[in-house]
């Protein structure tokens, strides 16, 4: 297998692109049998929406995100928001994401299915692990029914307790949450919201439509 390091920008459609470390990469070569962009420096390249972005215009169909692959985790989650936000041809592009250091309940995995619609997502794994799961995402991919389970234990019930806003979930852990992730309050000044249309399932019978605010979150 070929290893490519585009540093310019460019992309190739049949070419998978993966956001890690060099220390993880070989996690993520062992899963593609043809070409793989490595992306290794998010100081040198482009913003993650620009890059996804650059990605689709290129004929790309595959990304694989590794949560590690960012110096600052608001970087993924901006980058993912605006994403989300402004690219209308999203779906034309499969992306894989994994968080070696997440649990089911975590407010990242929540915030990737609820508010990104991502549902390939390979958490608390590591070493081979990634890869073997990884390998399973890519041969049967994830529909949103089935990673319900990685939003419910985050626990809507206090979502809503605290009136529906992410800025007031207080910072605290769980069993079945990583204890290194966090909610904390941002400067007024930085707080920035957007408004989504989620749909719930309530008692596997019906579906309701909701709009509610989501404020931005740091994780640490």
């Amino acid at each position: 297998m070929d290893v490519m390091f585009l540093q310019e920008g460019a992309f190739s459609s049949d070419t998978a692109v993966v956001l890690t470390t060099h220390e993880r990469f070989g996690y993520f070569s062992a899963v593609f049998a043809e070409e793989v962009d490595a992306r290794f420096n998010p100081k040198k390249d482009p913003s993650l929406d620009d890059l996804l972005h650059n990605i689709i215009v290129a004929g790309g169909k595959t990304v694989v995100i590794d949560e590690d692959y960012f110096m600052n985790h608001l970087d993924l989650v901006h980058g993912l928001e605006r994403f989300v936000d402004n690219e209308a041809e999203r779906e034309r592009l499969d992306i894989f994401v994994v968080c070696s250091g997440r649990h089911a309940g975590d407010c990242l995995l929540a915030f990737l299915v609820t508010y990104c619609g991502i549902y390939n997502i390979v958490f608390g794994k590591q070493g081979a692990d990634i890869t073997l799961s990884l390998k399973a995402l890519i041969k049967k991919k994830r529909a949103r029914h089935e990673v319900r389970d990685l939003v419910e234990p985050f626990c809507w019930s206090r979502f809503w307790s605290k009136g529906g806003d992410f800025e007031h979930m207080h910072s605290e852990s769980s069993g079945s949450q990583s204890a290194h992730t966090q909610m904390v309050e941002l400067p007024s000044d930085r707080k920035e919201q957007n408004s989504r249309e989620v749909v719930l399932d309530v008692h596997d019978v019906k579906q309701i439509a909701i709009q509610f605010k989501i404020r931005t979150m740091v994780l640490e």
